[in-house]
């Protein structure tokens, strides 16, 4: 759709209910990804915003229930993702920064898909009421904390 454009900003409509494969990749100038209030995604592609490198931050909506693989990976920027309970498969290489970066579940630990690490040096959040969290594989090799 928006693959390799110079697009510095994108608002997301509440229709759309799938962001694709490679959507906004290569979108290197893209600094700003709104969800409209009542969001109906449900996915996001794999590749979605690969190498999107001026973004900082993503909340995604409370619709998404899948987060494909090298979603955004290498978005060398990010420095926080909020993940919402509606998520139930996530891919941990969804997402990469050089930097250390903040990763908030806010729901159950997910049914992880391909990959099960995460690249860089993230700090995980995750809701203390919520399950499956004592068995986090993550808690080995990162930061794993609950919310306060």
């Amino acid at each position: 759709a928006f693959k390799n454009t110079t697009i510095t900003a994108v608002v997301i409509p509440a229709s759309v209910t799938n962001i694709g494969d490679d959507a906004f990749s290569y979108c290197y100038n893209l600094a700003s990804v709104t969800f409209a209030e009542n969001s109906q995604l449900t996915s996001i592609g794999n590749e979605a915003f690969y190498k999107c490198t001026r973004l900082t931050g993503i909340t995604i909506p409370d619709s998404v229930v899948t987060v494909g693989g090298y979603s955004f990976f290498n978005c060398s920027a990010l420095e926080k993702i909020i993940i919402p309970a509606s998520v139930r498969e996530f891919d941990s290489s969804a997402f990469f920064a050089y930097a250390p970066y903040e990763i908030v579940f806010k729901g159950d630990f997910p049914t992880l898909g391909g990959k099960k690490d995460f690249y860089g040096t993230p700090t995980i959040y995750y809701d203390p009421q919520a399950e499956g969290w004592e068995q986090c594989p993550w808690k080995e090799s990162y930061t794993v904390m609950p919310l306060k």
